[in-house]
């Protein structure tokens, strides 16, 4: 009966399409000749008026949207819609696309795709619409990209969608700076739009057709629009960015900050601020370019600075502080005259927000300086105590700027030492636990439970004897509501405080240790109580925390080598059970990373203990980075697809990060089992990990199976035999990828391959040495790394079997290379090849010996060498100066003082 009405809607619509009156006039004609009305058929209005008044018109309008065999007839069913049946639409759609059952989804989603192509434009230029009407349609466009994020793709709505995006977020609507915010309770059409582009960039490949055009405008409305564009997808499309518009958008950014037109000057700092954040650290090199506008454009908004707050120093606050924050070390050039402006605006300003904003970046700027901001410690405090220490209300601007204060006070605290803060450490002890019990605001109980966290750090001794107090109040702040299940942006609440607490003291310090285990039972009842919060950054922050406790748990019981190592195990196994469902079951991105990670630190620390006290782990385990590998995760959209080896449509940056994580868990697996235990798995997970990576797959796709499958190599050790053919043909081919972190891992790999397949890759060789020394001359010039693994990978052949090597033509471009630059870790593999050839009196490491010397003294100079490469140096340089003396202390003789330390050095001491 249904498919009737179907065919009876569609006979009354195709009648209403005839190109001419032919029928209607017909009908008319017989009516008024004949004068006969028995057998009168309706005409079509007439029909179609009748067929709207039923319920059941909104299935058979949305089946005809894509199964009719008229084309027009799929524009007509949507804008036959009854008056006030859209809603009835949405809630059909939401069921449709929702259905198991894959042909309702089918047509659910090609009834979006009616809507989204024929009404997108209509949304966007029309603003008469009201903006509820058309904030709901944006948000159902980001819901849903959430939801079928690969049907979005198969149908091809991104296009369409980005044709309503940036004619939103360039009109003259989006002139209010408070819609750059994003912030949710301010629900504009700008906003939504801003979000769309946010989950876009979050779920999906990086696409981006409007850009260009909108830079190269000369209208302020689409610069800015472009800015706004990349602001907010430069954290889901970050590596598309980095690899291929970095340069042109830093550009970009710069002239925006220049420009005349303040709308493209705060977009500019919003997407500066966001580039900061999520481009690390490649967003760096730009320092010397960047710090001279801000700091510039800062002072220029200082001159016309009120009362009143303005987005144009906020943004300008935001992004200097963001920038400032990652530079790390390089921020040392700049930290003198950047200190000065903040400090002086503080001594100068009455105007409390521009305080507030001066207040977090010089926090930012104490965590990029860290331990070089000793000097200047006593200066900052005598700025902030008396923002921390007068008493205000328990709101408003006196109280926020008391907020930011403790920050930055904790900032400055963890980046000190016992013997600067002296008496002050108790100080800030006493009164952050008398705030906390005089105010009961949740903020105030995150700044002082992370100022706690960072006195832990120098004073572990001072917060040892208040250690009831806090612990009791921070367990009290776990198993509240308030402001707990609430959570404002990237804040976890109380547990924050927990976790550094316990994290940040000392690992030698077994006191440290000892005094939380009393509070620890209760915690982890409270913490896991927590991981199935509905709110994301709760769980995430509870999985964080659970692995904290869980790692305390394990070195309490080799501390104290108690009778209950059975119950310990247990529990521990209990609690990774857990976190290893959540990574299957949990649906966001996020909590799984966090779990990810939490699982790898857990197996790091327990090491053996992981596999012979939880035996049964470790299948599961795998059983896991298989289902990651598979896309067959909650979290990984796979609801749509049939075939889950479909990858080929590409995955978005997020998406990759998962796979990561899970990546980084087999080598760490490996070593904890061996390669002989893993062997019945490595086919599998070799050929899962494979799948990834096809032409279409991403520079960090591709990077990430050619560089995992070589650090399990490594790990295998001669396990790898039976898999080396498969591999040493992949390894290959990655060496000719056009991209250099493809190159680099490819060398990697052969390099590991060589080391540990002996006999298997002997006739290799040869063909390993002339692909390596062919991309070094093309390479290796704007790539320093591509040099240092080349090298390394030259000297596990040597290692493995130094016969079939042709020292002679080798030796001299290893040495050449040396020492290295960016992959030190290598040097142990260098030298113990050097080591290798000197015992075995080969000809070219006497030929080469001045050069040799100096090459050691550079090496052992350097503060980043570690312990083993030190040691194989001493017996190098012992060797070495029993044979030539003479050479050796000429050579010696012309060194700088640290190097001739760090030489003799090897013949005070005895290395093991």
């Amino acid at each position: 009966m249904a498919q009737n009405d179907t065919a009876k809607l569609e006979d009354v619509l195709a009648r209403l399409l005839t190109p001419d009156n032919a029928i209607i006039q017909q009908t008319a004609e017989a009516t008024v000749k004949t004068g006969i009305t028995d057998d009168y058929q309706p005409s079509a209005t007439a029909e179609l008026k009748e067929i709207l008044k039923s319920p059941a018109v909104i299935g058979q309008l949305a089946t005809l949207l894509t199964s009719s065999q008229f084309p027009q007839i799929s524009v007509i069913a949507k804008y036959d819609l009854p008056e006030g049946k859209w809603n009835e639409l949405m809630l059909l759609l939401s069921d449709y696309t929702k259905n198991s059952d894959e042909k309702l989804v089918e047509i659910g989603m090609h009834v979006l795709k009616c809507i989204s192509c024929n009404g997108g434009e209509t949304i966007a230029q029309n603003d008469q619409f009201e903006d509820g009407t058309r904030c709901k349609a944006l948000s159902f466009i980001s819901w849903l990209t959430t939801l079928k994020k690969k049907s979005i793709l198969r149908l091809n709505l991104v296009p369409t969608a980005l044709g309503v995006v940036f004619p939103i977020l360039s009109s003259t609507a989006s002139t209010d700076d408070a819609d750059l915010d994003g912030d949710e309770s301010e629900n504009s059409v700008v906003t939504n739009a801003g979000q769309l582009m946010d989950v876009f960039a979050l779920h999906l490949p990086p696409e981006s057709p409007y850009i260009e055009q909108y830079f190269n405008s000369q209208e302020p409305l689409k610069t800015k629009a472009a800015l706004v564009c990349i602001a907010v997808v430069a954290e889901g499309c970050s590596e598309h960015i980095r690899f291929k518009l970095l340069d042109k958008m830093v550009l970009c950014i710069g002239k925006g900050i220049e420009s005349h037109h303040e709308i493209v000057q705060n977009a500019a700092l919003y997407a500066l601020g966001q580039f900061s954040m999520y481009l690390q650290p490649d967003v760096n090199k730009y320092a010397s370019s960047i710090l001279p506008l801000l700091f510039n454009h800062l002072g220029n908004l200082a001159q016309k600075a009120t009362a009143n707050k303005t987005f144009a120093i906020s943004r300008a606050y935001y992004a200097l502080e963001q920038f400032c924050e990652h530079l790390d070390s390089d921020i040392n050039p700049y930290l003198q005259s950047l200190l000065e402006m903040l400090l002086s605006t503080l001594n100068n300003t009455q105007i409390s927000y521009i305080k507030e904003l001066a207040i977090s970046a010089l926090g930012a700027t104490v965590n990029a300086a860290k331990d070089a901001i000793t000097p200047f410690f006593k200066v900052i405090v005598d700025i902030l105590k008396p923002y921390i220490s007068i008493r205000v209300a328990d709101s408003g601007d006196c109280f926020d700027l008391r907020l930011q204060a403790m920050d930055t006070l904790g900032c400055l605290i963890r980046y000190s030492n016992e013997e600067i803060l002296g008496s002050f450490a108790e100080e800030c002890v006493q009164l952050g636990m008398n705030l906390i019990n005089e105010v009961d605001d949740p903020d105030l109980r995150r700044c002082v439970y992370s100022l706690l966290a960072a006195i832990s750090n120098p004073s572990p001794n001072i917060i040892r004897k208040y250690i009831n107090a806090i612990a009791m109040r921070i367990l009290a702040s776990i198993q509240s509501r308030d402001g707990l299940l609430i959570p404002t942006g990237d804040s976890d609440g109380p547990l924050s405080g927990l976790i550094d607490f316990d994290d940040n003291n000392s690992d030698d310090d077994d006191d440290d240790k000892s005094t939380f285990v009393p509070y620890l039972d209760e915690s982890l009842t409270e913490v896991n109580k927590l991981l199935t919060s509905e709110w994301e950054n709760i769980r995430k922050a509870s999985i964080s925390c659970l692995a904290t406790l869980c790692r305390l748990l394990y070195v309490c019981l080799l501390q104290f080598k108690t009778g209950h190592a059975s119950v310990v195990y247990k529990t521990l196994e209990s609690l990774l059970n857990t976190v290893i469902q959540i990574i299957k079951d949990d649906p966001d991105r996020m909590v799984v990373i966090a779990a990810l990670v939490a699982v790898e630190e857990i197996m790091r620390d327990l090491k053996e203990d992981f596999i012979n006290q939880c035996p049964n782990l470790f299948p599961k385990l795998v059983e896991m980075i298989a289902s990651v590998l598979n896309n067959n995760i909650a979290c990984q959209d796979n609801s749509d697809t049939p075939d889950a080896e479909e990858i080929d449509e590409g995955i978005a940056e997020y998406d990759g990060l998962v796979v990561e994580h899970a990546g980084n868990l087999l080598p760490v697996a490996i070593n904890l089992v061996g390669g002989n235990n893993f062997a019945p798995y490595f086919g599998e997970i070799s050929s899962l990990l494979v799948k990834r990576s096809r032409p279409a797959s991403s520079v960090s796709e591709r990077s990430f199976v050619v560089g995992t499958l070589a650090e399990m190599v490594g790990c295998m050790g001669t396990a790898i035999k039976p898999y080396a053919k498969d591999l040493y043909t992949l390894f290959m081919a990655s060496v000719d990828d056009q991209e250099d972190d493809v190159c680099n891992n490819g060398i990697y790999g052969l390099g590991l391959l060589g080391e540990h397949s002996g006999e298997v890759m002997y006739g290799n060789y040869m063909a390993i040495l002339q692909v390596l020394f062919r991309v070094t001359p093309t390479r290796g010039n704007r790539c320093r790394q591509l040099l240092d693994n080349v090298c390394a990978c030259v000297c596990r052949l040597i290692i493995a079997n130094d016969t079939l090597v042709p020292i002679d033509n080798v030796f001299p471009q290893v040495i050449a290379t040396l020492p290295l630059v960016v992959d030190k870790e290598e040097n142990k593999v260098v030298f113990t090849s050097i080591l290798k050839l000197l015992n075995g009196g080969h000809a070219q490491v006497f030929n080469n010996m001045e050069r040799l010397i100096i090459i050691f003294a550079a090496v052992l100079s350097d503060s980043e060498t570690d312990e083993g490469t030190i040691n194989i140096i001493h017996h190098i340089v012992i060797n070495v100066r029993q044979r030539f003396p003479n050479e050796f202390d000429k050579v010696v003789a012309t060194m700088d003082d640290s190097q001739k330390s760090a030489m003799l050095a090897a013949f005070e001491g005895n290395p093991s």
